[in-house]
C-alpha cells in the first residue's frame, strides 16, 4: 500500500493579484513583488510613492489606512505585513 501524500500547503497564501495590480500601478513590477520586499529598502520607493499606494489601497479595498500602525507597516513593514494589515482592515 502506498502511504498518502500530503498536499504542499504554502507558509503564505499568494500575494491577491488585486494587490498586485495596485502595486503595479504604482510602479512596482510584479516580478518584484514578494511578502518578504520592503517598499523603500528592497523595491526603491520613496514617500511620495508610499503615500500613493496607501491612497490606492484605501480607495480599492475601502479601508482607512491613516493611523499609527498603517504607517509603521507602510514605512518600515514588508509587503506581507502590508497585505496582512489591508486585508484584516477589510474584514472589519
Amino acid at each position: 500500500m502506498r502511504p498518502a501524500i500530503s498536499p504542499v500547503v504554502p507558509k503564505h497564501p499568494p500575494i491577491p493579484v488585486k494587490m498586485i495590480a495596485i502595486l503595479e500601478e504604482n510602479g512596482i513590477k510584479e516580478d518584484q513583488v514578494t511578502r518578504d520586499a520592503h517598499l523603500g529598502r528592497d523595491l526603491g520607493a520613496d514617500s511620495l510613492d508610499v503615500a500613493e499606494l496607501c491612497m490606492s489601497l484605501e480607495e480599492a479595498y475601502e479601508i482607512e489606512l491613516g493611523d499609527d500602525e498603517a504607517a509603521r507597516v507602510f514605512e518600515d513593514g514588508t509587503i506581507g505585513e502590508i497585505v496582512a494589515l489591508v486585508e484584516r482592515r477589510a474584514k472589519s
